[in-house]
């Protein structure tokens, strides 16, 4: 009698496993690069659509370069999906003047409900007179582009000597929980000077309207698989918050701690679980590759005089501590409106800040709380 009980109990082990694994060889973890891979190419035909719909700003000379990589931009928060590409055969130049008068980047930003539109920037003026970054959304009733023109803080530092990969990268990131700013980090070369370009992403200029869309339920499911069966103190929120660039990797979800809703201050939530991370980031702003290990781990806002840290733990190896410093800690209400009803995610928000003489840093909200500036904690 015990051998048909045991078989039958081996093999609902199996099918478990096999529901939180989603394949046998190798781990539901080891398969998330190739996750974010799968995200950044389902990018692409979005970005050929943008294109054609701004033909009209197009330099013809962008195209027959199209062999080279785009750089790319992926950010998932509780308002939706933005994405930020460079244009085709765009790559930056050894002379920064001829940054003006073309486009710098594509910013696609998709509702929950998969509607997206799309924006072309552009960068304008000189260090005399000062520099420009005009937006360029959709038509008008008489068919004439609309824009927005606002300022443009451009700085430049170096020699750099860890260029960012493929030479540029896009940034980002949330101030004061309404406003979205577009960062722009390239290498001129040689001698390995760096260009930075901050600029005001419009609120009210609507953009041009895409058929196409992006669904990011793969990356997310494959991520549900890695962290489902790992030890956890409570069950996390879907759907994740999501970073992915040409150097990092970085998804959060909160957890369903009851302190998360109810606290109203800082000091509520000092040595509370927040929730977990995946976390790949490449070594000295290197490009990610296979060698770059993943890990899912817990984070904890702690205070180590004069520091604010975020402390991550692996949740596979608890002896896997990370120390992160916190630049600066901030409580918003309202950021993200009125506080969720019972029974709706906690708001989540991602994002990233390059500098021109330090690597970049990260930024997390959870609801009111504001995490910014974070980077590794050295000792």
């Amino acid at each position: 009698m015990r051998k048909p009980w045991l078989l039958g109990t081996l093999g609902l082990l199996v099918a478990l496993l096999a529901g939180c694994g989603g394949q046998t060889g190798s781990t539901p973890l080891e398969g998330m690069p190739q996750a974010e891979d799968n995200l950044r190419m389902a990018v692409l035909p979005l970005a050929e659509e943008s294109e054609a719909l701004f033909s009209d700003l197009m330099p013809a000379s962008l195209t027959p370069q199209a062999e080279l990589t785009r750089a790319i931009t992926v950010v998932q928060d509780t308002e939706g999906l933005s994405l930020i590409v460079s244009p085709k055969g765009w790559h930056p130049s050894q002379d920064p003047s001829s940054l003006t008068n073309r486009p710098l980047a594509i910013t696609i930003r998709c509702t929950s409900d998969g509607h997206c539109r799309v924006w072309l920037g552009g960068l304008s003026g000189d260090e005399q007179q000062g520099y420009r970054m005009t937006w360029y959304g959709g038509k008008d009733g008489n068919g004439r582009r609309l824009s927005r023109s606002v300022t443009a803080d451009v700085g430049w530092g170096g020699p750099y000597i860890q260029p960012p990969p493929d030479g540029f990268l896009y940034s980002w990131k949330r101030v004061n929980g309404m406003i979205f700013i577009w960062d722009l980090l390239m290498l001129n070369s040689p001698p390995f000077y760096l260009t930075h370009i901050t600029a005001a992403f419009p609120s009210d200029l609507d953009g041009e309207a895409l058929n196409g869309t992006l669904d990011t339920t793969p990356f997310a499911e494959r991520l549900r698989q890695a962290c489902c069966a790992l030890p956890k103190p409570f069950e996390v929120e879907w759907p994740p918050a999501i970073l992915l660039r040409e150097d990092v990797a970085v998804a959060f979800l909160p957890y369903q701690n009851p302190k998360l809703r109810e606290a109203r201050s800082i000091e509520e939530l000092v040595g509370e679980p927040l929730g977990i991370a995946y976390w790949r980031q490449a070594d000295s702003g290197a490009k990610l590759t296979k060698a770059d290990a993943a890990r899912i781990m817990e984070v904890k806002l702690v205070r180590e005089e004069p520091d604010w840290v975020l402390v991550a733990t692996n949740l596979s190896n608890p002896a896997d501590v990370v120390r992160f410093r916190v630049g600066e800690v901030g409580w918003c209400d309202g950021c993200f409106g009125q506080d969720p009803p019972p029974g709706r995610p906690i708001p989540r928000y991602l994002g990233i800040e390059d500098r021109l003489q330090a690597p970049p840093v990260l930024h997390l909200q959870v609801g009111p709380l504001e995490l910014r500036g974070i980077e590794k904690k050295i000792r």
